[in-house]
């Protein structure tokens, strides 16, 4: 059930959080992904986490938002940035490690911490907030249905013209290449392709984490009209890592819809020694 899937990722997240603060001795909260992500071997991981937390920050400093809501603000990789600039700063996570921390390290007025799962909106105002940030956290959901619940309340939390952030989405659609090269890279020599097939398969079969297909938001504009438009984009940086080549974000925008511009028409070119 979803009330499992929360529980099991709420422990583990806990666990995480408290060992990576006594590694680093409480300090640098906005930089404990790092010490984690340290513990399975990561190569020129300061740079990556750097690079992955300054994009996100980017896109969406792009829009106009002084009220800002965070559906899985961690030890405040991205509060620490935003808060402070920030009319209303309101941060929810399922880690009571993670909240009791920054409670402490943001004591500032502005910032509202909630520990609480991500479908819980009691006392969340409804048209309020310009921006509702969920980064990198889609994934821990326990399945698609339990994440259009979140949406759909999120969505009730905006003021008319604000925007949901859906940072670091697994893509389904590149899943099965994403293991077939993680398998890869690591086979030992004289692996066929039938005996790495099927290892794929397992890994596919087995996998924890939620992805979705790009398809996934299209539909649920159509089932939701006050989602006026959806950004699929694709994540940006130098370095070459899961996040950059598998993952993307998605900007869902509660109405009215943002400008746009028309693409040009297409031009099939047959011959590039012909005269247009």
């Amino acid at each position: 059930s979803a009330a499992d899937g929360t529980a099991i990722w709420k422990n583990q997240w806990d666990l995480l959080y408290t060992s990576a603060i006594e590694q680093s001795g409480g300090e640098k909260l906005d930089r404990l992904d790092s010490v984690i992500a340290g513990w399975s071997g990561v190569e020129d991981l300061e740079t990556q986490v750097t690079e992955w937390i300054d994009t996100t920050v980017e896109r969406i400093r792009n829009y106009d938002g002084s009220r800002i809501f965070e559906i899985g603000c961690g030890t405040g990789q991205i509060l620490s940035r935003l808060a402070p600039d920030a009319e209303e700063y309101w941060g929810a996570d399922i880690s009571k490690v993670a909240i009791d921390a920054l409670e402490k390290a943001h004591p500032s007025p502005q910032v509202k911490l909630f520990h609480r799962p991500a479908d819980d909106f009691s006392g969340i105002p409804d048209n309020h907030f310009d921006t509702v940030v969920i980064n990198s956290v889609a994934q821990y959901f326990p399945d698609a249905g339990y994440l259009k619940t979140v949406l759909i309340e999120a969505t009730r939390s905006l003021r008319p013209g604000g925007r949901i952030f859906l940072g670091d989405i697994q893509s389904n659609a590149l899943l099965a290449t994403h293991h077939a090269e993680a398998l890869g890279k690591r086979a030992p020599q004289g692996t066929n392709a039938s005996e790495l097939r099927e290892k794929a398969a397992q890994r596919l079969a087995n996998e924890s984490e939620l992805s979705l297909d790009p398809e996934w938001f299209t539909h649920l504009k159509s089932q939701h009209p006050e989602i006026s438009h959806i950004e699929i984009l694709l994540r940006r940086g130098k370095v070459v890592n899961e996040t950059n080549v598998y993952h993307y974000d998605v900007i869902l925008h509660r109405g009215p819809s943002p400008a746009t511009v028309e693409l040009p028409a297409a031009i099939e070119w047959k011959n590039l020694n012909a005269e247009q």
